[in-house]
């Protein structure tokens, strides 16, 4: 079985907001580098160095467990699923009554404030990539709406959306 590498493919979704790798270079080696480009065969960091070929970084990404966990991003704290819930909901409209994560759902529960009876489940699915819903009404399943939008938010806050972690290509970022 082959072994998967990094690619300019697992990191481009990621350049445009700030993503930040490990590296070691022979006699080199470095923490927390802010990757300024990319090209077919490496990466331009902001470093005395400046080029590395992919094998001898690894970027900083967040594991999914951390959609229901309190990060830090930029200076700010907050809850990444609630964050992205609020994109199409305003906060002020539910109260969250659990976050729940294992390896394949991220899920929010909430309860409308004008209908305390009502409970709603709002999650991220990573088996097939997509959020949805489901209400207690009528228990059906439903894709949210703003799928790209809310995507463009996991790559901003550093998500690792294609398992690279999982295959030792990146290191965790602890919060």
């Amino acid at each position: 079985m082959q072994q998967r590498k990094l690619t300019i493919a697992d990191l481009a979704p990621y350049i445009a907001h700030g993503l930040k790798c490990n590296y070691s270079a022979g006699m080199h080696y470095g923490t927390d580098c802010k990757i300024l480009g990319l090209d077919a065969d490496g990466v331009k960091l902001e470093m005395p160095l400046e080029w590395l070929v992919y094998s001898q970084i690894q970027p900083l990404l967040r594991p999914l467990t951390q959609l229901t966990q309190t990060i830090t991003h930029n200076g700010e704290s907050f809850v990444p699923v609630e964050r992205l819930f609020c994109l199409r909901y305003t906060r002020g409209a539910f109260d969250i009554l659990a976050l729940s994560s294992n390896e394949t759902v991220h899920k929010m529960e909430v309860a409308w404030d004008k209908v305390r009876s009502s409970v709603d489940t709002f999650y991220l699915n990573t088996t097939d990539m997509h959020f949805g819903y489901v209400s207690q009404k009528d228990g059906n399943h439903k894709r949210l709406p703003h799928q790209l939008a809310m995507f463009q938010l996991l790559y901003s806050w550093h998500f690792d959306l294609t398992g690279l972690l999982e295959a030792g290509l990146a290191e965790p970022i602890e919060n």
